[in-house]
């Protein structure tokens, strides 16, 4: 990951701050798909170490 400055460091988390405010119905999207995804991965992958102790 790129080392970025502290002051780029507040600036972009100023800008996600104000675009989760203005856009409350798209953050949800986005954090719906996140922890879906989130979960699938983790139930694969205890599907998997099921089958590998079989």
């Amino acid at each position: 990951m790129d080392i970025i400055s502290e002051q780029a460091k507040r600036e972009r988390a100023s800008y996600m701050r104000e675009y989760r405010r203005m856009h409350p119905e798209k953050t949800r999207e986005i954090n719906k798909r996140y922890w879906e995804k989130r979960a699938r991965k983790k139930e694969a992958e205890l599907r998997e170490t099921r089958s590998e102790d079989s």
